[in-house]
């Protein structure tokens, strides 16, 4: 058993609206992040809460992030448009091992590190086709240190049907279709159309 990492202390609702994030732009991507994720960065420091990274990232065909490395920590990628190629080692270092997947919208997955896992984050769209990726990805940290690394998916888009906020992921086993590693985190979803209202959180 790993280590339990200390609880981050929970803060007041804040809304960030898409205008107010922050941008990082290359030939290859377009990234808009709810906090700094770029660079040298201290996620813990510039979390909210829970939530150290919330970027929603726009990448170019046949591009994105080729294999790299995350420790500890629990990544929830969701797919707006275009397709995202997914490949990881199974946490088997200098291994071809491991699981390759294609992502398409209303799709989510669930990466959790544990003690070592790289993998790879393309556009599956190829050059020629010219389309666009957009996915967004939100980091947690992850209670247990240098658990086993695991990985899971699920295809929300029948529940998106209903019109209103759906649980994606969440720390509490059975609560969500995905299960992170995150005591008190639950990542929430909804596919509107323009004008209903929507009850985000509720006041206790």
């Amino acid at each position: 058993m790993g280590k339990k990492k200390t609880p981050m202390t929970a803060l007041e609702v804040r809304i960030i609206r898409a205008d107010e994030r922050s941008t990082w732009r290359d030939s290859a991507l377009l990234s808009r992040q709810s906090f700094p994720a770029t660079g040298s960065f201290d996620l813990e420091g510039n979390a909210f809460g829970l939530l150290m990274v919330h970027n929603d990232d726009i990448v170019a065909p046949g591009e994105g992030f080729d294999m790299h490395q995350h420790n500890d920590v629990e990544l929830v990628t969701w797919i707006m448009t275009g397709r995202l190629r997914h490949r990881d080692d199974g946490g088997m270092e200098g291994s071809a091992a491991g699981t390759a997947s294609i992502l398409t919208p209303g799709m989510a997955q669930r990466v959790s590190a544990g003690r070592r896992i790289r993998h790879s984050e393309l556009n599956a769209s190829g050059y020629l086709d010219g389309k666009k990726l957009r996915v967004i990805q939100a980091w947690l940290p992850s209670d247990e240190i240098g658990a086993a690394p695991t990985h899971d998916e699920t295809d929300l888009n029948d529940e998106l049907t209903a019109g209103t906020l759906i649980p994606v992921a969440s720390g509490t086993p059975g609560m969500a279709p995905l299960t992170i590693g995150t005591s008190g985190a639950t990542l929430w979803a909804g596919r509107y159309m323009a004008g209903p209202r929507v009850r985000a959180y509720r006041r206790r």
